[in-house]
């Protein structure tokens, strides 16, 4: 199963009888007319090469941020790469820049499985929606000088990276949970508490 965490991610097709397809469609549930599921692959770090299912649903319900949940699904397929404006189309576009996908664990009828949460674009850390203009830093950097002239500069070793460590092997059962819809809820759209972006 595959840690929580964020991993930089690619979408991976899935063979099918068809042959590999990008995304696949199926019937809604209660909430949402249908839902798409879309097959991720880690590309770096000590999980590189695994691979996780991410459902998107499209309901028209507003979460916490305003967003419906079918806005952010569509966010999430754009963060894939899919440009256009026809989402039957995403699979013939062969989606293949990298994103960032967030894992987190969810419990159901005591079985823990991995769950995509986020899906986002390969944004590398934290980016500002409106950054401070060149002009009103120049200002607040000359009210700051006489400060920081009176902080004294730190000496320090220098950081040095290594690389990451393999993962030590957790049995799970041998199941993942990544390889079918995800159980059914009551209320199967996402939460968007924390959207990064």
């Amino acid at each position: 199963m595959l840690p929580e965490g964020t991993y930089a991610a690619v979408v991976s097709p899935v063979e099918t009888e068809r042959g590999p397809v990008h995304i696949q469609w199926g019937p809604g549930t209660k909430n949402s007319p249908f839902v798409a599921a879309v097959s991720f692959e880690v590309l770096n770090g000590p999980c590189a090469g695994q691979k996780i299912t991410a459902f998107l649903y499209f309901a028209d319900t507003a979460g916490k941020s305003g967003k419906t949940v079918a806005e952010r699904s569509l966010e999430s397929l754009r963060a894939c790469g899919f440009t256009g404006d026809d989402i039957d189309k995403f699979a013939d576009q062969h989606p293949d820049i990298e994103c960032q996908i967030v894992v987190e664990h969810e419990t159901y009828e005591n079985k823990t499985r991995a769950k995509v949460k986020w899906i986002n674009p390969a944004t590398r850390g934290f980016t500002f929606e409106k950054p401070l203009d060149s002009t009103s830093l120049r200002k607040y950097s000359a009210q700051l000088k006489s400060t920081l002239k009176g902080i004294p500069a730190v000496a320090g070793k220098k950081a040095e990276r290594q690389a990451p460590s393999a993962p030590s092997p957790v049995d799970d059962g041998g199941w993942s949970g990544n390889d079918s819809l995800p159980p059914p809820t009551d209320n199967p759209l996402p939460d968007d508490d924390g959207i990064p972006f």
